[in-house]
């Protein structure tokens, strides 16, 4: 069973720091929070904070891990209650009870496959490199017109983990809203850095809400106004699906396509062979050239008002540049945002 499976991951996983001491191991986790970095308890919905490495009641009142790991937590030295995290990952590696896997596919897919803690260890490395909560003045500067951000979420659900006890509505997934053809890239490094950094903070959004129990986002690719020049290079589209599949296993929901128009019926046709068939099948295109019957597929899923104006909605919401990149960002320098390049070069 799961339980069983994730604690002999956890197992393994500290098997794997023999050179480092616990203390050292669990520090390294307290600093890559979702949406933060380091911890941070008073966090908004803009800019969101929850741990990576979760459920961690030791860090708030999040979800408990369960009754079967919390039996073993006593004999278990590192923070063994990231249960709902390492599900995520045991999910896509189709719960390997040899604990070997091919996943992540580009440094895993071949016939030995790896130890299916390495996928946690990698991703804990490019969190530690990447940073991808950083915000740096070119990223902001890419953005600056907001064709990405997220805001809102699918419909409510119950939730049983808060301190009373009592259901509460929380909402589900995140949505993020991509509107590429308002831009035309210009820096492709932090234009893909944008994307990641959305991901990242819509995760962080729907755990902190949910208290842990959803950690997904929808994602809605408005293309009205794409054309060929709106492109990104596809050297960058692959590396970023690189990032996505390797560090944001099982977090979409779906993927709404809007205004589908012939450009980006060429663009997704030139992206769909770097996409996992698992992702592919959550890919669905809204109705074309009805108003009417677009918004009503989207109230299957979030509610009228937090359908946007430019899709036919209530929500008159205009990206506010000062809002999302004002008091709260976890700033950092440019420099600092490219280090990466040298110290994680796998994703350079």
């Amino acid at each position: 069973d799961m339980a069983t499976l994730s604690s002999r991951v956890i197992h393994s996983l500290q098997s794997q720091q023999s050179e480092q001491s616990t203390h050292v191991y669990n520090t390294r986790l307290k600093n890559v929070y979702w949406g933060s970095g380091a911890y941070n308890p008073n966090r908004s919905h803009v800019h969101p904070s929850f741990p990576w490495w979760f459920p961690n009641p030791s860090h708030g009142s999040h979800a408990k891990p369960s009754k079967y790991l919390q039996s073993v937590l006593p004999t278990l030295p590192i923070k063994a209650d990231g249960s709902s995290l390492l599900a995520a990952y045991l999910k896509i590696m189709e719960w390997p009870m040899n604990l070997r896997s091919k996943f992540p596919y580009k440094i895993c897919g071949g016939k030995q496959g790896c130890n299916a803690e390495f996928a946690l260890s990698h991703t804990l490395e490019f969190r530690e490199k990447y940073k991808p909560w950083c915000v740096s003045p070119r990223l902001m500067k890419e953005n600056s017109i907001g064709w990405i951000y997220h805001r809102g979420y699918s419909h409510s659900i119950s939730n049983n983990n808060n301190n009373e006890g009592e259901k509460q509505d929380v909402g589900g997934h995140a949505m993020i809203w991509y509107r590429p053809g308002l831009y035309r890239v210009q820096d492709p490094e932090f234009y893909t850095r944008n994307l990641i950094h959305a991901l990242e903070s819509a995760v962080a959004e729907s755990l902190q809400r949910t208290h842990g129990t959803v950690g997904k986002y929808n994602l809605v690719l408005d293309c009205q106004h794409f054309s060929l020049s709106h492109m990104p290079r596809l050297q960058d589209v692959k590396r970023g699906m690189v990032m996505m599949q390797d560090h944001f296993p099982d977090r979409l929901g779906v993927l709404l396509l809007a205004n589908l128009s012939g450009p980006a019926q060429f663009f997704l046709k030139l992206v769909t062979p770097f996409i996992t068939e698992s992702v592919r099948s959550k890919i669905h295109a809204l109705p074309a050239n009805d108003d009417a019957k677009r918004v009503e597929a989207l109230r299957v899923l979030i509610d009228d008002d937090m359908i946007p104006y430019w899709l036919g909605g209530k929500d008159m919401y205009k990206f506010d540049y000062d809002e999302w990149y004002g008091d709260g960002v976890v700033k950092c320098t440019d420099e600092e945002a490219l280090e990466y390049l040298t110290t994680m070069p796998y994703h350079a």
